[in-house]
């Protein structure tokens, strides 16, 4: 696979990309994995911010929650500091802007590889896609014999050893000659005429979706370019009145105290069953719980029923310490509604179906 260029500019992402010098044409597709070269000067996951302003507001820094961004700012009013955060969240085509920039490194790569199962590709940028082959159990191309011609081989041969009255039992190429062995050892010799395998495409906003996801279950490599996605946004909204708006909307509100005092979170939400501490301990039962199904997987008619048992429970348990926590909070986040609601899913409804069958 081509090397790709990761390009850290934006805020404290001050590593430089190393160019690579190897041909970069699109109907060049090289082996996997990618060599990417570039450096970072510090974690995605808390990062200073260039001098940003949105009304009285002044942006301090990034912290990456999932493929979410937290934007912190501040404002001094009267002598009165006062604190809030906006949460940014990019969506596919923002994500794709980035890609198209060269800004993709690791997490490209990682997520088309996924996305392909590991076949060659490479960017076309300029077309919002990235340009595949499918590996062909033989070489492509037409294979012709006196009786017939196709692209498949087996099937040639087979018609061909129909009509001489053969048994079929191999075909070979060598060169441009095609060669279909029969079972009593000989062949009959035909013309084999290559032509390069089927190019096909992979859209570059499935390819974001892919980096939002794993964004999303915490990649630091995909967090980098959803960080990178959301400070775009700021910088179009420091220069789009329209755009500001929601940001300095949300800054304002979540700049109100909640009723014990403390700061509001970045969904503009209070806690109001009880300390930080215990909103804390639930949020690590939740963690807890997804990290179990996470490493075992999701429930498969293949597995055990104590298999199957296990999964559901740990399905149960996040649903259960999701639904917890989600009443704790004052504005429901509509997101994390729906974490529980697919948990409760997996397990009543995919684990049990399979539960059922056994």
């Amino acid at each position: 696979m081509k090397k790709l260029l990761f390009l850290a500019v934006l805020l404290s992402l001050t590593g430089c990309g190393e160019t690579d010098q190897n041909n970069t044409s699109q109907a060049s597709l090289q082996s996997s994995p990618a060599s990417v070269n570039y450096r970072m000067a510090a974690s995605p996951s808390a990062m200073s911010a260039p001098v940003a302003s949105f009304g009285q507001w002044v942006v301090n820094g990034y912290t990456t929650e999932g493929a979410s961004t937290v934007l912190n700012a501040n404002r001094t009013i009267g002598g009165v500091a006062t604190e809030a955060k906006a949460l940014i969240t990019p969506n596919v085509s923002q994500v794709s802007k980035i890609l198209r920039k060269g800004l993709g490194g690791f997490a490209l790569t990682f997520a088309v590889d996924e996305l392909l199962d590991g076949i060659d590709w490479v960017m076309d940028p300029a077309n919002n896609r990235v340009i595949y082959r499918e590996p062909t159990t033989y070489p492509s191309g037409i294979y012709s014999t006196l009786f017939s011609s196709g692209k498949e081989p087996i099937e040639v041969c087979k018609f061909a050893a129909s009509q001489l009255g053969k048994t079929y039992k191999s075909f070979q190429v060598i060169g441009v000659d095609f060669y279909c062995q029969w079972t009593d050892s000989q062949h009959w010799v035909g013309n084999f005429q290559p032509t390069p395998p089927e190019e096909k495409t992979l859209p570059l906003d499935v390819v974001s979706q892919k980096i939002i996801d794993n964004a999303e279950s915490g990649n630091t490599d995909a967090q980098a370019v959803t960080l990178a996605a959301a400070q775009a946004i700021v910088s179009e909204a420091e220069n789009d009145a329209e755009k500001a708006k929601p940001i300095e909307d949300e800054l304002e509100k979540n700049s109100k105290k909640c009723p014990d005092g403390r700061l509001r979170n970045y969904y503009g939400q209070c806690f109001i069953c009880g300390s930080a501490d215990l909103e804390q301990r639930m949020k690590i039962d939740i963690d807890i719980a997804k990290g179990a199904h996470e490493s075992l997987g999701a429930c498969k008619a293949t597995h055990t029923i104590e298999g199957l048992t296990l999964r559901y429970n740990n399905y149960v348990n996040e649903a259960v310490a999701r639904d917890k926590l989600n009443a704790c909070y004052d504005i429901p986040h509509q997101p994390h509604l729906n974490q529980a609601k697919e948990a409760w899913r997996q397990a009543q409804e995919v684990c049990v179906k399979y539960m059922a069958a056994k």
